[in-house]
């Protein structure tokens, strides 16, 4: 049976994969929003300002989460 540290150490390998993932997918999410608000609104334009604009606002979106995630309370021994 498991002790309490391999229950600690599953929870927060889980925990920073979580984080990871979190702060790798917005940026990415917002660019590809954005890219697709390009293509519909701006079809023969030059720049991908929205595509720039919507990986911007998931990195700060993304940092976030990121930091909400990892300010977890640590339990008192």
């Amino acid at each position: 049976m498991p002790d309490d540290g391999e229950k600690s150490g599953s929870r927060n390998a889980w925990l920073y994969l979580a984080a990871a993932t979190q702060f790798t997918t917005s940026p990415l999410a917002g660019g590809f929003v954005g890219y697709l608000a390009d293509r519909h609104w701006r079809p023969h334009a030059a720049t991908p300002i929205f595509a720039l604009l919507g990986f911007l606002l998931g990195f700060i979106g993304g940092t976030i989460n990121l930091v909400r995630i990892l300010k977890v309370p640590a339990r008192p021994k």
